[in-house]
C-alpha cells in the first residue's frame, strides 16, 4: 500500500516538474535558449512531441472519460504539419491536460488515503461497540438494529465524513448504554441490600442513586442537545423515572426504620417487610390511579362514537389498551424491586401520554358539541 502511494507521488511530480519546465528542457535540446526559440519551428515540434508522448502516458492513470477523449484529440494530431502558431495552441492546450492529469491524481491519492482511514476508523468503532454491546443488557430489537447499522457501514463503501457521523452516532449509543447500565447496577445493589434487610445498604443504596441520577440526567440532556433518536431519550427517561421511584421508596422506609432505632433495635426481618409494605403500596395506589384514567378514557370513547369521531375513538383505544396492559402486568405475582421500579416508571410515561389524549379528546369533544349546539 505504501509503496503504491509513493509511486503515485512520484508521479504527480514528475509530471509538475515537467510540465513546468518544458520550455527550459527543449530549448537545452536544441541548442536554444528558451526566449530565443519561441517562434523556431524545429524547438516548438519538439516540445509539442516530448508534450504529446507525456500525455500518452498519462492514459494510464484512472482519468474521466470526459478526459480522456480530450487527450485523445491530441495524441491525434500529426505534429509535422503544423505551423508555429498552431503549435503554440498544441503546447498550450497539452499543458493544460496535464495539469488536469496531475490534479485528478492528487484527488485520486487523497480520496484512497481517506478511504483507508475511514476502513480503519470503522474497524476500531466496530470492534469497540461489539465490545460494549457485549457488557451490557441491550434488548433484542436494539441490537438487531446497531447490526444492520454496522452492516450497511461495512457495505456501502462509506466516505470519511460519513464514518464520523457513524462514529457520533455510535458514541450517542454507548453513551446511553453505559448510562442505562449504570442504572441497572444500582437496581441490582439496591435489591441485593433490600433482601440483607441492613439498614446501612439502604442508606448506601440512597445515596449511590443521587449520583447516578446526576449522571442520567446529564446523558438526557446531551441526548437532547444533539438531537438523538426519541427512542433513546425516552429509554434514559425511564432509567431516570427508576431511579426516582427508588429513591422515593428508600426514603420512606429508612425514615421509618430511623424511628423505631430511636425506641429500639431494628432486624432484618422488620426492614424487608418494610420494604415490601412500600411496595405495595405504591403499586395499590398506582392501580387506583390507572383505574381512574381508564374509566374517563372509557367515557370520552364512548362520547367520540356517538359523535362518529371515529379517528379520535381509535386514538382512545389504543390508549386504553395500553393502561390495560399496564393493570394487568401489575397484577403479576413476585415482582422484585427493580420489576417494581421498572413498573413505576413505565406507568409514569403511560399515563401522561394518558393524560395529554384526555386533554385532547376533552377540548375536541367540547368543540364539537358546541357547534352542534349552535345549529341546533
Amino acid at each position: 500500500m505504501r509503496g503504491r502511494g509513493f509511486r503515485l507521488g512520484a508521479i504527480i511530480l514528475l509530471v509538475a516538474l515537467l510540465a513546468g519546465s518544458i520550455g527550459a528542457v527543449c530549448a537545452q535540446a536544441g541548442g536554444l535558449s528558451t526566449a530565443s526559440g519561441e517562434d523556431n519551428v524545429e524547438v516548438l515540434r519538439l516540445r509539442a512531441e516530448i508534450l504529446q508522448r507525456m500525455l500518452e502516458r498519462g492514459m494510464a492513470a484512472n482519468l474521466s472519460e470526459s478526459l480522456r477523449e480530450n487527450i485523445t484529440m491530441l495524441l491525434s494530431v500529426n505534429l509535422t504539419v503544423l505551423n508555429p502558431d498552431e503549435l503554440k495552441e498544441f503546447i498550450r492546450e497539452a499543458r493544460i491536460l496535464l495539469h488536469r492529469i496531475a490534479e485528478s491524481l492528487r484527488r485520486a491519492e487523497v480520496a484512497r488515503n481517506e478511504t483507508e482511514v475511514a476502513a480503519r476508523i470503522l474497524e476500531r468503532l466496530t470492534e469497540k461497540l461489539n465490545k460494549t454491546l457485549s457488557r451490557f443488557n441491550v434488548s433484542s430489537s436494539e441490537l438487531e438494529e446497531i447490526k444492520e447499522l454496522l452492516q450497511e457501514a461495512e457495505e456501502g463503501n462509506l466516505t470519511l465524513e460519513e464514518v464520523r457521523e457513524l462514529a457520533k452516532t455510535a458514541r450517542r449509543l454507548m453513551l446511553r448504554y453505559r448510562a442505562q447500565n449504570l442504572s441497572e447496577q444500582l437496581m441490582n445493589y439496591s435489591e441485593v441490600e433490600v433482601e440483607r434487610g441492613k439498614l446501612h445498604g439502604l442508606r448506601t443504596a440512597l445515596n449511590a442513586s443521587c449520583k447516578v441520577l446526576e449522571v442520567l440526567e446529564m446523558v438526557e440532556e446531551r441526548l437532547v442537545s444533539v438531537n438523538a433518536s426519541p427512542v433513546a431519550v425516552a429509554a434514559i427517561e425511564h432509567s431516570i423515572e427508576r431511579i426516582i421511584s427508588a429513591r422515593e421508596v428508600l426514603k420512606r422506609v429508612i425514615e421509618k426504620m430511623e424511628l423505631k432505632l430511636e425506641s429500639g433495635n431494628v432486624t432484618k426481618e422488620e426492614v424487608r417487610r418494610e420494604v415490601e409494605a412500600a411496595l405495595e403500596e405504591e403499586l395499590d395506589e398506582l392501580n387506583e390511579t390507572l383505574v381512574e384514567e381508564l374509566q374517563r378514557l372509557e367515557e370520552l370513547r364512548e362520547e367520540a362514537e356517538e359523535l362518529n369521531l371515529t379517528g379520535l375513538a381509535e386514538e382512545l383505544n389504543q390508549t386504553i389498551a395500553m393502561l390495560e396492559e399496564l393493570v394487568g402486568e401489575l397484577a403479576s405475582a413476585n415482582l422484585s424491586f427493580g420489576d417494581v421500579m421498572g413498573k413505576l416508571a413505565k406507568a409514569k410515561a403511560v399515563i401522561a401520554h394518558a393524560e395529554k389524549i384526555l386533554e385532547k379528546t376533552s377540548e375536541k369533544l367540547s368543540g364539537d358539541l358546541n357547534k352542534l349546539r349552535e345549529k341546533l
